[in-house]
């Protein structure tokens, strides 16, 4: 779905631009479409923590549970973007108790590019 996607943007494009896909992160991804986005240009995985925002409804609720999601990444070079918010948190401190979560991850995954949005 990305490569099409994407064949039909730099179609309309006539300049001939640089694309960067991304992917949504749930707990259907596979390190098996990781291994095809990774084949058609895919760059990196967004997450969203569940229920935080428009959409997020299949968002991530455990990190832990996308460990090896995340090795699979790393090795592939692919970058995770975060969307750094704890859901159920007051929206004024959501990001900063995320944090704890985000130096876990740079522990557990030392290699492994992260995007804080």
């Amino acid at each position: 779905q990305a490569a099409e996607y994407l064949r039909q943007i730099k179609e309309q494009d006539k300049d001939g631009n640089d694309y960067h896909m991304t992917l949504f992160l749930s707990a259907n991804t596979s390190v098996a479409d990781l291994n095809d986005a990774a084949k058609c240009g895919v760059t990196g995985i967004k997450s969203y923590p569940r229920g935080v925002t428009t959409g997020s409804e299949a968002g991530v609720e455990d990190y832990s549970k996308f460990y090896g999601v995340f090795s699979a990444m790393e090795a592939l070079g692919l970058v995770l973007h975060l969307h750094g918010e704890v859901p159920g948190e007051c929206v004024m401190l959501a990001e900063e108790k995320f944090l704890s979560q985000l130096h876990l991850l740079h522990r557990e995954f030392p290699r492994l590019k992260i995007v804080l949005e």
